[in-house]
């Protein structure tokens, strides 16, 4: 009787053990397997075995993210006002990657719409208005001595032919 309750027991926790080791992965994803803190590998979508309580799976989505981008109004230099709505697209390819050399991307939030910052010159700098039209600082570009055309060194710009 009691090695019946002992082959039981062990029965029971041999099944725990194996459903805690059994992880899905849907086909829009790819999982990574970190052991022990260690990136061991990617697994592919379907049923992938992992060793409970030292190995952990984190799934991260292939498929392509929509990131709305909040509306911000903008005024140009001559003073014109422009709203810009936009909307990011992005995909993971690599899955490793994604999480080990990117801080957030399995943590993006797809309810909070992102603002983005343009790198535009404060209004108290004044800016040269004729910065795209400066001088070259060599002068000019001098035309060929053959007038217009442009010199082909393997033309012969006299009109004689010349042997070699």
């Amino acid at each position: 009787m009691a090695v019946l309750v002992v082959i039981v027991a062990v029965g029971v926790l041999a099944l725990i053990a194996l459903l805690l080791s059994l992880r899905i992965v849907k086909q829009y994803e790819q999982g990574v397997v970190f052991r022990l803190g260690r990136v061991v590998g990617v697994r592919q979508p379907g049923l992938n075995r992992i060793v409970p309580v030292i190995d952990v799976i984190r799934r991260v989505s292939l498929r392509i993210v929509t990131m709305p981008i909040e509306s911000q109004g903008i005024i140009t230099r001559d003073n014109v006002s422009v709203d810009v709505s936009a909307v990011a697209y992005f995909r993971v390819v690599d899955a490793m990657k994604s999480l080990v050399a990117i801080e957030n991307v399995a943590g993006y939030e797809p309810n909070q719409p992102l603002r983005l910052e343009a790198n535009v010159p404060s209004p108290g700098r004044p800016r040269n208005p004729n910065h795209a039209r400066r001088p070259h600082p060599q002068g000019p570009k001098k035309p060929h001595a053959a007038g217009n055309k442009q010199h082909r060194p393997w033309q012969n710009t006299r009109g004689d032919q010349r042997k070699a």
